[in-house]
């Protein structure tokens, strides 16, 4: 709300209650936030919010040295060619072009680390230099760009590219003053700051780059201003605002920027729990973890792995050449993958160690679990792979392509594969025995193929409805059979016709699933009647329970 709204509505009714919410109070000597609305009624700090989850700690980044020189020699030959104003300097096309080759090779390292769909902002000296930065930015075809100022476009084009932007069509956005408070857009990583901001406009700007974001940890702030000294003076006014307010427990809130000792303890942390692992070589760390079963030490060095990728951008930040040169962030990513691996291995196991229920473990798709066997010899790891795949091709054959899981058959199948799964430790069977084992795995899987085939036959009869297939399977089961085979099918496809048409003119007609049932009893009567099929009350019920059963099934399955 703007400064003169404020004073009309508070002038609007002298007598009224003033509640403000604000993230960013008005503190210090002047006019001050306190001094309108009184004392705070609910403090929420940012540590809090970090703590929570709602913003993330920030990450100033200093230009390099190089860059400076060479901005500084340019700043020189455009001052020796005769008197210019500061915003005029700034905003000078030589002076751009080497701040925008320095952003564009930023931005492309940043997106390199983190990943594609980051994207940009440049807040600019003046709205001369953002059209300068604009205009300099067409020389680079691989990133998209918009200028958002007061005066550029129409209030529509405005909003259009914030939206854009949002939605990811847009990669950097170049302003002055707009979208320095309010503007969310959690992909927006990284701000190119160039101009000096003040007090808590400042640390408004700077909370536009701290929304989460695909589980990163911090926002970047690339400072060509050197808003050091400012933001600490900011911060050190609301620092003292806090210690009047909360006394000792002041010390429990901390910086907004991730702070150098901060980022040296963690990398501290991670090199102590990596110290142990051969993350070099991926190989030889696989097979160090392949060696632990204990969850937690996985779980712990997941953990690890996860924030060496965070801290990726700090370690080539700061320099920290002793962990970036012996740990890359390739291997870490590969490394990272094989600790997932095998925490998905151990829950396997552990499931169907507890499970006395092994369809919810069937369930799991082996083939996203790359075990890795025991073995030394190059001919036991291809009958390991080669058992492997014979055992996720029998558990898809019998799991998942199942059309009936209530079949007798289907059930057998189902118990002697749980019978493979919990005869030993699959990681440590001999060849012999991976040999044997995949012998009885082709044996099931060839026995669930040709029911499998069967049932599909079957269902392509009743035109591709299972309900109608198992139903079929149900009646010819039941001694003794209404009818042959041909019989029965003409009998279900005369009901097959009936009940879907009501069900069709009614689809709330299940939802009263009493109704339902009753309603198939005269259908399945009279098309047993056509076929000259007669059935007594217990056969009638027994179709009748079966069909609707399977309506009802498909109904709470579709919902």
């Amino acid at each position: 709300m703007r400064h003169i709204e404020v004073i009309n509505l508070m002038a609007s009714d002298r007598d009224a209650v003033q509640i403000a919410l604000t993230g960013t109070p008005l503190i210090g000597d002047g006019y001050n936030t306190k001094d309108v609305f009184g004392n705070y009624i609910h403090k929420y700090y940012y540590n809090q919010s970090i703590a929570d989850g709602y913003t993330l700690k920030l990450i100033r980044e200093e230009i390099e040295t190089t860059y400076k020189n060479q901005m500084n020699d340019t700043l020189d030959q455009i001052v020796r060619q005769g008197s210019i104003a500061k915003k005029d300097l700034y905003a000078h096309p030589k002076f751009v072009e080497k701040m925008v080759d320095y952003i564009i090779h930023d931005f492309g390292e940043g997106r390199t680390a983190l990943d594609s769909t980051i994207g940009a902002m440049i807040v600019c000296d003046s709205s001369e230099q953002a059209r300068e930065v604009d205009r300099q930015l067409n020389r680079f075809s691989a990133y998209t760009h918009a200028l958002v100022l007061h005066d550029e476009g129409t209030k529509q084009d405005r909003k259009n590219d914030q939206e854009e932007f949002k939605k990811g069509n847009i990669d950097i956005l170049v302003v002055y003053n707009m979208l320095l408070t309010g503007f969310d857009a959690p992909r927006l990583k990284k701000q190119y700051l160039a101009r000096m901001i003040k007090a808590h406009n400042l640390l408004q700007t700077l909370t536009r780059i701290n929304r989460p974001y695909k589980g990163y940890h911090y926002g970047y702030v690339v400072d060509f201003a050197n808003i050091k000294d400012e933001f600490d003076k900011t911060n050190k006014a609301y620092f003292d605002e806090l210690q009047s307010e909360l006394g000792d427990e002041v010390q429990n809130y901390s910086n907004i920027f991730k702070s150098k000792e901060e980022i040296e303890k963690d990398l501290n942390v991670v090199k102590n729990q990596l110290f142990l692992y051969d993350t070099s070589n991926v190989v030889s760390f696989i097979n160090q973890i392949s060696e632990i079963d204990d969850k937690k030490q996985l779980l712990d060095l997941r953990q690890a792995l996860e924030n060496y990728k965070a801290m990726y951008n700090l370690i080539r930040l700061y320099g920290y050449e002793d962990l970036y040169e012996h740990f890359n962030v390739e291997n870490a990513i590969k490394c990272l993958n094989e600790v997932n691996n095998r925490i998905s291995i151990i829950n396997l196991k552990n499931s169907i160690d507890s499970s006395e229920d092994m369809s919810q473990v069937l369930n799991m798709a082996l083939d996203q679990i790359d075990f890795q066997f025991r073995k030394i010899k190059e001919e036991e790891l291809i009958i390991a792979d080669a058992f492997r795949d014979s055992l996720e091709k029998t558990r898809r054959e019998i799991v998942d392509r199942c059309l009936d899981p209530k079949d007798p058959e289907y059930i057998s199948l189902l118990d002697e594969l749980k019978r493979v799964f919990k005869k030993k430790n699959i990681e440590e069977l001999t060849a012999d025995e991976m040999k044997q084992m995949m012998g009885e795995l082709d044996t099931l899987k060839k026995k669930a193929e040709k029911r499998n085939l069967a049932d599909r036959m079957l269902a392509a009869k009743y035109s591709g409805d299972v309900k109608y297939m198992r139903t079929h399977k149900r009646i010819m089961g039941s001694p003794p059979p209404i009818a042959d085979a041909i019989t029965v099918h003409r009998i279900l496809m005369s009901v097959k016709s009936k009940a879907d048409d009501q069900i069709a003119h009614n689809e709330n007609i299940l939802d009263n699933e009493d109704y339902f049932i009753k309603s198939l009893q005269p259908i399945i009567l009279r098309a047993c009647m056509g076929e000259n099929v007669k059935v007594d009350k217990p056969q009638l019920m027994f179709i009748d329970n079966c069909l609707s059963k399977e309506y009802i099934l498909e109904r709470d399955w579709v919902s």
